[in-house]
């Protein structure tokens, strides 16, 4: 099969969907202005509805690091919201669980 092919099987194969939310982060300094961090989830999903290959893309990593996730934080926190069956072509379902992340498990500044 030429390369041409392959490249546009595998365009065919992947279809992204995500979701945008803004977030203001808890601080502990109650006096000091939180800034809102602005986390794009974008997950990459193939052909079947299954999670099988589902991972998250690039800018969804990026924003959780620039956000004060560790790299292995951002990789954990992107594999959990994207491998979620629930969020399979759900928007909504993917801002939330990333909201109850960010509640739960809020950034420490980390890089």
């Amino acid at each position: 099969m030429s390369t041409r092919i392959l490249a546009a099987v595998a365009a065919l194969a992947t279809f992204v969907s995500g979701a945008s939310l803004s977030a203001v982060p808890a601080s502990a300094d109650h006096h000091a202005r939180a800034q809102p961090m602005q986390i794009t989830v974008k997950c990459a999903r193939y052909i079947s509805r299954a999670v099988i290959w589902d991972r998250a893309m690039p800018i969804f990593l990026d924003d959780l690091r620039a956000a004060g996730y560790t790299f292995e934080e951002a990789d954990a926190i992107g594999s959990r919201v994207c491998r979620d069956e629930a969020g399979v072509g759900n928007a909504a379902v993917l801002r939330d669980t990333m909201l109850n992340i960010l509640r739960t498990s809020p950034p420490r500044g980390g890089r």
